[in-house]
């Protein structure tokens, strides 16, 4: 399943395993904000990624909405429980994503990469 996203943040899930890198942000297909599963495959200079359900994002635009990704990380955290959620910039995300890598064992298949 492939899903664009605009108004978009990579955010840090403090999961009990570690950190997981997720993609907040609007669908243009349904105009609904959400937080993705654990990003497996980030590519920024393409402006894609891939998460460890196999959807497949593309992400127009700049990051931006930030105002509305806090609500929806607001809601995230009372939802699910989980007290560590916020937005990262591209340097900690990359930083995040190597140690992410070394916790890949949440998902039995597949591989972490980050491109570019």
């Amino acid at each position: 399943m492939d899903i664009t996203l605009r108004d978009w943040q990579i955010v840090c899930v403090e999961g009990h395993r570690g950190p997981q890198l997720r993609l907040a942000g609007r669908s243009e297909a349904d105009a609904q904000y959400r937080i993705s599963s654990m990003v497996v495959a980030y590519d920024p200079d393409a402006g894609e990624a891939e998460t460890a359900s196999g959807k497949r994002y593309t992400l127009r635009g700049e990051r931006g909405g930030i105002e509305r990704i806090e609500r929806v990380i607001a809601a995230y955290r009372r939802r699910h429980g989980m007290v560590g959620v916020r937005m990262v910039s591209e340097e900690e995300a990359f930083n995040l994503f190597q140690l992410q890598a070394t916790q890949i064992s949440d998902y039995s298949s597949g591989q972490t990469m980050i491109l570019g």
